[in-house]
């Protein structure tokens, strides 16, 4: 599946980062569900979709993208709608905790 933009070694050394992005945004999202389980804090449900959109989202939409098109343009291009949905869902916890 190396197109003209990497090699192989680069798709799996991206591919290796990903996976790790992956496993520690699922960590953080767990944690913060856990938080507002115990709070019942709606801020906290918000902060831990925006780290799900940031890290699973983002992660995700990069293997789901690539592997279905080939295109790392594509890939991270959806990524970036990811990234910016999570930061959205940030700044919303922190302005409903905070403003």
């Amino acid at each position: 599946m190396s197109g003209a933009y990497a090699s192989d070694t680069d798709l799996w050394m991206i591919t290796i980062s990903w996976l790790l992005v992956l496993v520690l945004g699922l960590a953080v999202t767990v944690y913060g569900v856990r938080a507002y389980r115990k709070s019942g804090n709606r801020s906290m449900l918000a902060l831990a979709t925006g780290f799900a959109f940031l890290s699973i989202g983002t992660a995700g939409s990069w293997f789901g993208i690539y592997d279905d098109t080939g295109s790392l343009f594509y890939a991270q291009f959806g990524c970036v709608g990811f990234l910016a949905a999570g930061f959205g869902m940030v700044l919303y916890s922190l302005h409903t905790k905070f403003g």
